[in-house]
């Protein structure tokens, strides 16, 4: 009634040897990710400094950056300037109130010097009168 499993002793090696190389394969793939993203954490604390919170936290307290900002992420970027983003950070920062709160947002997105022409009937004008 019941039925034993009977493996061949070929069976059982053939078995082994996949099971050893799956284990070769995922400890090679996992020293792999651990070198390849050994620094990951630390890029992310950098790049947790573009979070709202912390932007409002910056923008309402109006402190300096912390010396170390930004410098893991230059290692991960090398074509990054450590002073530039720091500048723009800060600047970016003191603005992000208004940004979010809509304070100073003008109505109309594209306003006209009073040199230029603000319809095609004046610059046909102009044109005319040049022609004279």
């Amino acid at each position: 009634m019941c039925q034993k499993n009977s493996l061949s002793v070929y069976d059982v090696v053939q078995n082994l040897k996949k099971t050893v190389n799956e284990a070769k394969y995922f400890a090679k793939e996992n020293q792999l990710t651990e070198s390849r993203f050994s620094g990951a954490s630390y890029i992310l604390k950098d790049l947790t400094l573009l979070s709202p919170e912390r932007l409002e936290y910056y923008s309402k307290n109006n402190k300096p950056l912390l010396k170390d900002s930004f410098s893991k992420l230059t290692s991960w970027v090398p074509c990054i300037d450590l002073d530039q983003i720091k500048n723009e950070y800060t600047v970016f920062s003191k603005s992000y109130k208004e940004l979010i709160s809509g304070d100073n947002i003008p109505l109309m997105l594209h306003q006209e010097s009073p040199s230029e022409p603000n319809s095609e009937s004046e610059s046909l004008t102009s044109d005319e009168e040049s022609r004279n």
